[in-house]
């Protein structure tokens, strides 16, 4: 079995405005639990092959009945641009997301980072940290805003620490994400997403924060003609025989720790992960990545594995 669909979020109140492969699959392990019961999870979890990987969360946009969907920019060696670019090349570093459009000609090799930045002043713009093609009209907005919060000692009942959570009002716009099913889990996977759908998905959902409605479509990923490397959709966390067997040369990512607390309050072991976006050689692998322990009684894990696009970069 090799199923591709992709899932997308219409947020119905203030939501999270990114959403990481891990936290995706953490909340969908939390939905599996709750409807089946632990040993499903476990079960799942000591599989020699996961039953499926997934992608972070990326924006889309309603257009007319039609989806636009935006994809992470590739992490490639930074172009040498002309003294007369930088402006341009300013703007550029402004684009969190790239169109889905711009996204497939990165990957088969027709477009670079260089190519959009000499290109950007009539052929593309960015709108709220989006890069897609000047004459594409839509509307849409992302507005953000930060809710502060206080952790409470469960034993003490003492406040301990002041935070602040960033959620998002989407207007016209929504995130989807990415699975890709190697084994029959479809069915718990979408009635997870039923129960988050009822529950709320991210911090704070207590206070009516996180709610969502979900659809589906089989729309696959865009796919490169050929390639020796890949960009990564999700968090990943590569093995050691992984990282010895890449070229060095052809490695362009950002890390990013990976930390926080359980629901009874420990500490989690902290890590390192691929961000999105992340380019590696690609060494013919099915699978890149592994499920990181990061807690023991009760275990507690981190979904570290990729999940890859070919392309040329």
């Amino acid at each position: 079995m090799n199923e591709i669909i992709r899932v997308y979020i219409r947020p119905k109140s203030p939501f999270p405005k990114a959403i990481s492969s891990d936290t995706l699959f953490g909340a969908i392990c939390y939905g599996i639990s709750e409807l089946y019961d632990e040993e499903a999870v476990t079960n799942m979890l000591n599989r020699e092959k996961p039953p499926f990987i997934i992608s972070s969360a990326f924006p889309f946009i309603e257009n007319d009945g039609k989806i636009e969907h935006f994809f992470p920019k590739p992490i490639v060696d930074p172009a040498r641009v002309d003294i007369g670019l930088l402006e341009r090349a300013k703007r550029y570093k402004k684009a969190a997301f790239i169109h889905e459009s711009i996204f497939y000609d990165w990957i088969n090799g027709e477009m670079s980072e260089l190519k959009l930045i000499e290109g950007q002043g009539d052929k593309y713009k960015v709108e709220k940290g989006l890069l897609m093609p000047k004459g594409l009209d839509i509307k849409f907005d992302i507005k953000t805003m930060d809710l502060m919060q206080n952790i409470l000692n469960r034993l003490t009942t003492q406040s301990e620490n002041f935070f602040y959570l960033t959620r998002a009002y989407f207007l016209g716009s929504g995130l989807f994400f990415i699975l890709r099913f190697y084994d029959d889990y479809k069915k718990e996977v979408l009635a997870a997403m039923r129960f988050l759908e009822d529950r709320g998905l991210g911090g704070d959902i207590s206070t009516g924060k996180g709610w969502f409605e979900f659809f589906l479509k089989d729309t696959g990923i865009p796919e490169a003609k050929d390639g020796n490397n890949f960009v990564t959709l999700s968090r990943y966390c590569p093995t050691k025989e992984e990282i010895a067997g890449f070229d060095k040369d052809k490695m362009w990512y950002e890390l990013e720790k990976i930390q926080g607390r359980c629901q009874d309050g420990v500490t989690k072991r902290s890590i390192f992960m691929f961000r999105e976006g992340s380019t590696f050689q690609d060494t013919g692998k099915e699978l890149y990545g592994k499920i990181e322990k990061v807690r023991e009684n009760p275990d507690v894990v981190e979904f570290g594995y990729a999940f890859p696009v070919k392309g040329s970069f």
